[in-house]
């Protein structure tokens, strides 16, 4: 019966990979409270035109990501079922990252603070217990050379693996091109026009790689050009897509609203929910196992970034 836990495992893997968009102060903390959180305010404006600043020694930026999953599976052997799962999963971490060094307009190196990291995990002898995690409260330097990332703590020492996977993760894509920022530089997009944005720039995106599957749509609709803290922002709808092959039989479709300033091409609010299912088939010396599952699956990241003079 280790499928379901594979699963799960897998159902891990999206909380992060759609939260790529990069510990208690007062500003990361009104990112938390979904009535405290800033709503874009709408404009005149019919269109949106997308421009890119380069990173800056002292820029800041404050994330909340909160993720949630539900998920029933069955095992059926000769169309009898043969097991039954009903399992949760929910993270929660808040980050602080501020920018150390530049090389090239690109961030090179950055400080990363973890003033919240905890949540239930479907393995765990309690899977309804909130768990802490190693780095919550704690804080690191992050360094980027070529296709390495470099992870130690604020002293330079090399910390221990479970710290050490948890800051990787979450900081993969420090110091590395933004993909949709190329895609959308220079672009002139009207209210209402649907843009699908290419296979491969999602893929290098959400980072799914082909053991995870493919990212299969993904759709920006303008909604109404607006501004986010007083800055001028594109409001979308998003539409993302993805399904797995023979070896990972997961599909994952969510929807909702996506809020990325013009003027920098990031990324400040994601909100996608959606389905999420599998269905595969395992053959062994004692028969044929049908694995089943569905349920659903909640991403929110609300960033808020800052420069040196803010």
């Amino acid at each position: 019966m280790q499928r379901p836990a594979r699963i799960l495992a897998v159902s891990g893997c999206v909380m992060f990979l759609l939260s790529t968009a990069t510990g208690r102060t007062e500003e990361v903390q009104a990112a938390t409270d979904t009535a405290l959180v800033p709503l874009p305010e709408p404009t005149s404006e019919k269109s949106v035109q997308f421009s890119q600043q380069p990173a800056e020694v002292g820029d800041r930026v404050a994330q909340q990501i909160n993720f949630a999953m539900h998920l029933n599976t069955s095992i059926l052997q000769s169309d009898q079922i043969a097991h039954q799962q009903s399992v949760s999963q929910e993270h929660r971490q808040q980050r602080l990252v501020e920018v150390l060094e530049v090389a090239q307009g690109n961030v090179r190196q950055a400080r990363v603070t973890f003033p919240q990291s905890r949540g239930t995990s479907p393995d765990g002898e309690n899977p309804d217990k909130e768990v802490v995690e190693p780095v919550e409260g704690k804080a690191y330097l992050v360094t980027r050379q070529g296709k390495q990332l470099l992870v130690t703590d604020v002293n330079g020492a090399i910390p221990p693996r479970a710290e050490f996977e948890i800051v990787y993760t979450s900081m993969q894509s420090l110091g590395l091109p933004n993909p949709l920022a190329a895609f959308l530089l220079g672009r002139t997009i009207h209210v209402g026009e649907t843009i699908e944005v290419p296979q491969s720039i999602a893929s290098e995106m959400l980072g799914f790689g082909a053991e995870l599957g493919e990212v299969k749509q993904f759709q920006l609709r303008l909604k109404e050009p607006a501004t986010y803290e007083g800055s001028p922002c594109a409001v979308f709808v998003a539409k993302i897509l993805v399904a797995g092959g023979a070896n990972q039989p997961l599909r994952v479709g969510v929807v909702g609203p996506v809020v990325i300033l013009t003027e920098s091409c990031r990324t400040v609010v994601t909100e996608l929910t959606g389905p999420l299912s599998v269905d595969a088939v395992e053959h062994t010396r004692g028969g044929s196992y049908q694995y089943q599952g569905s349920g659903e699956v909640r991403v929110a990241v609300h960033a808020h970034y800052r420069s040196r003079s803010q």
